[in-house]
């Protein structure tokens, strides 16, 4: 891959998140980590023409008022540390906006491969109540099944908030049979 040095960060951006388990849902909810590196390296000896898309810059929508950038998904920081921006319902919502370059095919099918591979060697794991988990946001992928969360007594409209459409990163596949999303 290319040696190309990392665009500054995006208004918004972090370079370590935090994940505060609140409650355990009721259905769903499984967290899932994937170290990006690894996915990077898996895709370079599989897919090398593929992982060469994600290095050029792919518009996506971005929250903090700076509305669409172009950044690439996988770059190299100065001093030669890999780092990497993805989110792809930000990839897929700039898509609906006026004047955004439509992704071409082999963008789609990286992107789609990135989450593939992610759920091969990514860790699943429940995040109970109180548990903090703080990550890398520029070496680790992380995402949530869908979700529901019901208790006894709770209004119908209350535990709608909670439905199965709340998902994330590496949960696309599993919806769509276990294949490389779309």
């Amino acid at each position: 891959p290319p040696l190309l040095r990392a665009p500054s960060p995006p208004p918004g951006s972090c370079d370590v998140i935090s994940l505060l388990g609140v409650r355990t849902a009721s259905v769903g909810g499984e967290s899932r980590v994937a170290s990006a590196v690894a996915i990077h390296d898996v895709m370079v000896e599989r897919a090398p023409a593929l992982a060469e898309a994600l290095y050029q810059p792919i518009e996506r929508i971005w929250e903090g008022g700076e509305g669409v950038i172009a950044l690439p998904i996988w770059a190299y920081t100065p001093d030669g540390k890999f780092t990497t921006q993805l989110s792809p319902s930000y990839i897929e919502n700039a898509q609906y906006v006026n004047g955004v370059r439509r992704l071409e095919p082999d963008e789609i099918e990286a992107i789609d491969l990135v989450e593939e591979i992610g759920l091969e060697i990514g860790h699943e794991f429940v995040q109970q109540p109180g548990q903090l988990t703080f990550l890398n946001n520029h070496q680790v992928y992380h995402g949530r099944t869908a979700w529901k969360f019901t208790e006894s007594g709770e209004s119908s409209a209350s535990a709608d908030r909670d439905d199965e459409s709340h998902g994330a990163a590496f949960s696309r596949a599993e919806r769509e049979g276990g294949g490389g999303g779309g």
